[in-house]
């Protein structure tokens, strides 16, 4: 008791140095500095004396005790009491009995007698060892508890651990550990097999079956038991990424909690609502002894403060009840690159034609940024032949965003035919003039070469003077080059009137001269061509068809029609009245 403000109780450790191991306040009865010393009487209770009111009071200590046995099982003394007379004497016989319950081991025993009497002297207390032998059948079952730390790497003994030792007929028995851990017990050969149980605070239970022990020999059991703590891992300690601009990526983190207990985690970030920095899930419960849980760090490079280039600094801290690293630290370090511009063009191109033609080339043009919009400057190389570009720059344009435009070449007449022109093409990007996409136009000249074919027929109604007679003429360009200039000449049968056709021909005589223009490769071209005969004859359609270019087989330019009018024109009189 400590004589002070409030009074106040230490629990004191004897077997080490008396240091404190606790302390409780008396709140009843007893003010400022009223201690003045205590007591336990049999049954553990506390009697405290309270200086300040001369009284003694008593409270429970929380102990069980039976502090004022003084009995022996095993040693019994006859007679108890006696009254002896001035120079006599009386003998005392002390009886050891090692068949009593409380010997239950081999071993030594120890006790004293003691004197109460009424002389003026000391009479000393007379030691009394009793060795009770191992029986032949026994043998000793020993060994050490250990209680294996941390994570399983910091063994140390476990004290005061109870070991029960039950045999294989039914018998039970319980051992503490000693300071160092060490229990040991002498058994009985035939109750073998054994099964021995450990169980301690904070610790899980230890247990060992089929256990044989024999006669004067010791068997050795030890006992690792798995602290009931939690132990979290997680791997890797530190995470570095580097990532685009606006660009978010997740990194796996391994979360491992190794030890015998389960438990609870929570993330947070540091500095705290830092928002590029997140984990998924925040919170959750690691089972005992469980494998890698995997946990999502996201990193956003478009959350302010990291939405611009340069290098960021964070950490992802993890609380649990993990007892040595209640809060563990990874440290988070990101760098932020700039988004870099980038422009495509469609590939190389060759396109032929005929001299005097114009050549038009079509390319796409694609803004391959990373996630920048951005416009694009065109410009065209050194060229002999006219060219020209159908827009000076294209844009804006967003990300992977396409657009068109045109080249056009001009292939100057006389140009002979296999002579060609090449042409750079550029577009550059304005957000970072170093990023430039070229293609290559070739222009190839090609002789003007056209097989020009033509084909007509005749339709008619009544086949009588008058009635309408239609030559439709058909031309075709079977190539293999188109011709830039295409004349039709018919020439119609003579005798007839009101002569009509649906390409503007022009008539001259007889001769009807119809200007066709280009004709492109495969074309084919279609002249209806209608007269109505005078009399009845028969009727001879000749016409040609003609082109700039050469023609590898004329013999096809030509057609010839007939057709025999001789029919009858009924005339009935008008009659007037």
């Amino acid at each position: 008791m400590v004589n002070e403000s409030p009074t106040r109780v230490l629990v004191l450790d004897a077997s080490n140095h008396y240091t404190t191991i606790g302390q409780f306040s008396i709140s009843q009865g007893f003010n400022a500095y009223a201690g003045a010393g205590m007591e336990f009487d049999c049954t553990g209770n506390l009697w405290a004396v309270d200086q300040n009111t001369n009284t003694v009071s008593q409270f429970t200590s929380g102990e069980n005790a039976r502090l004022c046995h003084r009995d022996v099982a095993w040693l019994n003394v006859t007679p108890i009491s006696a009254t002896l007379s001035a120079l006599t004497h009386q003998v005392i016989q002390a009886t050891l009995d090692a068949s009593v319950p409380a010997v239950d081991q081999p071993g030594i025993y120890q006790a004293q007698l003691k004197f109460r009497q009424d002389t003026p002297y000391i009479v000393p207390n007379i030691p009394v060892t009793m060795i009770v032998n191992v029986p032949p059948a026994w043998g000793k079952l020993a060994g050490k508890v250990t209680n294996l730390g941390y994570c399983d790497t910091n063994p140390a003994p476990i004290s005061d651990a109870t070991v029960r030792i039950e045999s294989s007929l039914g018998l039970t028995s319980t051992v503490k550990t000693d300071s160092q851990g060490y229990y040991q017990r002498w058994l009985d050969s035939a109750g073998s097999p054994y099964t021995v149980t450990v169980s301690a605070p904070e610790v899980a239970q230890g247990m060992a079956n089929g256990l044989f022990v024999s006669s004067g020999v010791t068997t050795t059991q030890n006992f690792n038991l798995r602290w009931m703590m939690p132990c979290v891992k997680l791997d890797p300690h530190q995470i570095s990424v580097s990532v685009k601009q606006g660009i978010s990526t997740t990194v796996p983190l391994s979360m491992t909690n190794l030890g015998a207990a389960p438990t609870w985690y929570q993330w947070t970030q540091d500095p705290p609502g830092a928002a590029w920095l997140s984990s998924s899930p925040v919170t959750g419960t690691l089972a005992a002894n469980t494998g890698s849980q995997v946990i999502g760090v996201t990193i956003d490079s478009s959350k302010p403060p990291a939405d611009k280039p340069g290098n960021y600094f964070g950490a992802l801290i993890l609380r649990s009840a993990d007892p040595t690293m209640k809060d563990i630290g990874i440290g988070v370090e990101l760098t932020v690159v700039p988004l870099s511009y980038g422009v495509k063009l469609s590939g190389d191109q060759t396109l032929r034609d005929i001299p005097g033609e114009t050549v038009r080339y079509t390319l796409t043009l694609t803004n391959a940024s990373e996630g920048q919009t951005d416009s694009f400057a065109l410009s065209l190389g050194p060229h002999i032949w006219p060219a020209h570009l159908s827009q000076g720059t294209v844009g804006p344009l967003v990300q992977n965003q396409t657009a068109e435009f045109q080249v056009n070449v001009e292939i100057p007449p006389g140009t002979l035919g296999g002579e060609h022109d090449s042409i750079l093409v550029r577009a550059v990007s304005l957000g970072d003039p170093t990023k430039v996409a070229t293609a290559t136009l070739t222009t190839v000249a090609d002789t003007p070469v056209s097989d020009l074919e033509l084909s007509q027929n005749v339709s008619a109604g009544a086949l009588i003077p008058g009635d309408p007679l239609t030559y439709t003429l058909v031309i075709t360009n079977h190539g293999p080059t188109k011709t830039p200039r295409v004349t039709l000449v018919d020439v119609l049968p003579s005798d007839f009137y009101n002569e009509t056709n649906d390409s503007g021909c022009s008539l001259s005589g007889y001769v009807l001269a119809c200007e066709l223009g280009k004709m492109l490769v495969g074309e084919v071209r279609i002249v209806h061509v209608q007269i109505r005969p005078m009399r009845n004859a028969l009727l001879v359609n000749q016409a040609v068809v003609v082109g700039d270019a050469f023609d590898p087989d004329q013999a096809n330019n030509w057609a010839t029609t007939q057709i025999l009018i001789k029919g009858f024109l009924n005339i009935l009189p008008v009659i007037y009245r």
